[in-house]
């Protein structure tokens, strides 16, 4: 993969990102997995806004994207993988795994260090979970995320072609694991042998311990499994999950200033 192939490949994650969002409105006005309790319109500016800022600083502040660092770490031989010479398709394997086991690792630590949590519980104060919750990010915590995810791909060396595919997968199953729909059980029963599936994440989402301190994978959906932190289903119905954090009110939750002062607070 080149820096030609690469400027064409991020008008196809804007497209798969945005039309996986558009997707996901048309779907949760067909089959809603929950009642929403909250006004859609306001929750949606703020979480939008947040998004178009997060945008903005990653153009200002990150010259690096982790597709970006594996093309430098290629380019100048660096990185685990690239010492190694491994065969191309062993590479690929390697890098995808690790590059997605990564963001497994990050979003545990986000939930076990408070300062990361200070940062990531923005994400889970939204008082209702739809496809926008998973634009949902505080700052810091999204700026965090890129830097490390850029990191451990120059550390490893990861092939160029496996960063894309996993920027691609991201750019999908984020939009997808945050959907309020209902998916027929002959299909998401084995989705959620390979994906995060709306259901699994729904219930991470869940503002009752035993359900947000599991599932923790975000794109592929093996990590759970592997280390122990997979629920599969809450004690009771899908449907009466309440979202949120205890101690945050709805107006905490879907005013802007108040999100990006979040951290600040107790």
């Amino acid at each position: 993969m080149t820096d030609d192939s690469l400027a064409g490949l991020y008008p196809a994650y804007v497209a798969l990102f945005f039309g996986a969002l558009a997707a996901g409105l048309v779907l949760e006005v067909l089959a809603p997995r929950n009642r929403l309790l909250q006004p859609l319109r306001q929750r949606w500016l703020a979480n939008v806004t947040l998004f178009a800022i997060n945008q903005a600083l990653f153009r200002a502040l990150l010259p690096l994207t982790t597709v970006g660092a594996a093309l430098l770490a290629a380019d100048r031989g660096m990185g685990l993988l690239n010492a190694l010479e491994l065969p191309a398709p062993v590479a690929f394997a390697l890098s995808l795994l690790v590059l997605d086991g990564a963001y497994y690792a990050m979003h545990r630590l986000e939930h076990a260090v408070p300062l990361l949590w200070r940062f990531h519980r923005l994400h889970h104060s939204d008082p209702d979970v739809d496809v926008s919750t998973g634009i949902r990010f505080h700052p810091v915590e999204a700026l965090v995320q890129v830097a490390t995810a850029a990191t451990v791909t120059l550390v490893i060396g990861a092939q160029p072609l496996a960063a894309a595919v996993h920027m691609l997968l991201l750019g999908v199953v984020g939009p997808f694991s945050h959907m309020n729909v209902r998916i027929a059980g002959w299909l998401e029963a084995p989705l959620r042998w390979i994906v995060i599936t709306p259901d699994m994440h729904r219930l991470h989402h869940s503002a009752d311990a035993p359900n947000y301190q599991s599932n923790f994978a975000l794109g592929l959906a093996l990590w759970d499994r592997l280390f122990g932190t997979y629920r599969a289903a809450p004690a009771g119905d899908f449907a009466d999950l309440r979202f949120g954090v205890d101690d945050r009110t709805a107006a905490d939750s879907i005013s802007l200033t108040r999100m990006l002062a979040d951290p600040l607070r107790p």
